[in-house]
């Protein structure tokens, strides 16, 4: 038995839920087309004389840095960075634009690259300390674990004085030898060094008609080439899907995966080759150009309509000097350790308006190895690891 007390809600009436229907349909049709038309990149801009639509396009920038700065045009770029290292701006006019992304204590890096309307212009960006981060690795080491430059004057020398060490260590000119230990791993380097230097030939550049041959930490596996009559090349080592080689005195990066999984760089609007160098580079022109008619090369389409043509090579700048070893940065397939004559170098492989070189390590009288993911090198006396990121 109901309480008289007790209020109950009535249900609505059908002209009200009628009305509220109509209002709900009315609110879909006004605001669906908008959101259609905003997020296809159309924008209704109000002018002083005259307001209008244009389609506009984006930027999607990955960043090495958590702390790097992103310029557009010599704009900072404010409250877009929707991923931790990654940064979306959106409602670009179509036109060229110059991004440079930097940072306190870091290198710089720029491009001059378009946007389309309607499209997404994606690159990834590198920014490496000032300052070269090393692990050094003397032969002997304190028992608090500090290594130990022994023999060094400090008042006329200070080894790796141009670098941040991510380790202590301590200066010992005694002649007497004092109570250090043997570092271990200082031992296993100068083992493992040995072996790559009696294993490995002379630098790419020297080598003329020599078979081919594998550095011991960039063996190309079997299975990867298994069913193909490609040739590889006097100096060969694989990442992923992207291989580097060298082919007629220059460093090359072939992507041969599968097709959908190529990278962004190696695809480009299609355009004429005026266009394509405008945009990119002659280098970049005279590259896809060289693609349509050779048979060693291969460019194929993709996108709505075929709307895009990409390369499967591009060829590394080594700035006019000499290689003396080339490798991946580990764990990435777009940067490249290069090692020049005047230093060790991070070169990205995008070659679209040019390639960013940085600086890794500032001497070119030095052995380089990538080993389980790290990169060493033996400067005189000494090994080091050295980081691509600030080790604070």
């Amino acid at each position: 038995m109901n309480d008289p007390q007790t209020e109950y809600l009535s249900p609505l009436t059908r002209k009200h839920r009628s009305a509220f229907f109509y209002l709900l349909f009315l609110v879909f049709v006004l605001v669906v087309p908008v959101i259609v038309f905003y997020a296809s990149g159309y924008r209704y801009t109000i002018g002083a004389e005259e307001s209008r639509v244009q389609m506009t396009g984006g930027m999607y920038i990955g960043t090495l840095d958590d702390e790097s700065v992103i310029e557009i045009n010599g704009s900072p770029v404010q409250h877009t960075r929707f991923f931790r290292r990654a940064t979306y701006v959106q409602g670009l006019s179509s036109g060229m634009y110059e991004v440079a992304v930097y940072g306190d204590g870091l290198q710089t890096w720029s491009k001059v690259l378009p946007v389309y309307p309607q499209m997404v212009t994606e690159f990834n960006t590198f920014t490496l300390p000032a300052t070269p981060q090393v692990r050094v690795i003397t032969p002997l080491r304190t028992s608090s674990g500090e290594m130990v430059f022994h023999g060094y004057d400090t008042s006329t020398s200070t080894p790796f004085a141009f670098a941040s060490s991510t380790v202590p260590f301590v200066h010992s000119t005694s002649s007497v030898p004092l109570p250090y230990q043997a570092n271990i791993e200082y031992q296993f380097l100068s083992e493992l060094f040995l072996q790559e230097r009696l294993i490995r030939p002379e630098s790419p550049h020297k080598i003329e008609k020599e078979p081919a041959f594998r550095f011991l930490s960039q063996v190309v596996e079997e299975e990867d080439l298994a069913g193909t009559s490609m040739d590889i090349a006097t100096s060969t080592v694989r990442q992923g899907n992207v291989r580097l080689e060298w082919q007629n005195e220059e460093v090359v990066a072939v992507f041969d995966g599968p097709f959908r999984t190529i990278p962004h760089y190696y695809c480009l609007p299609k355009a004429s080759a005026s266009t394509t160098a405008a945009h990119y580079g002659t280098h970049v022109a005279d590259a896809v150009t060289i693609a349509t008619t050779t048979t060693t090369t291969t460019l194929r389409q993709r996108g709505t309509w075929h709307s895009q043509v990409c390369r499967d090579e591009i060829r590394i700048d080594r700035m006019g000097q000499d290689v003396e070893y080339f490798n991946f940065v580990p764990g990435v397939t777009d940067l490249v350790l290069l090692h020049l004559e005047d230093g060790l170098y991070v070169t990205e492989i995008d070659d679209r308006s040019w390639q960013n070189h940085q600086v890794l390590y500032p001497h070119g009288d030095i052995f380089v190895m990538v080993h389980n993911g790290q990169i060493l090198i033996q400067d005189g006396d000494y090994f080091a690891e050295l980081f691509i990121t600030r080790q604070d």
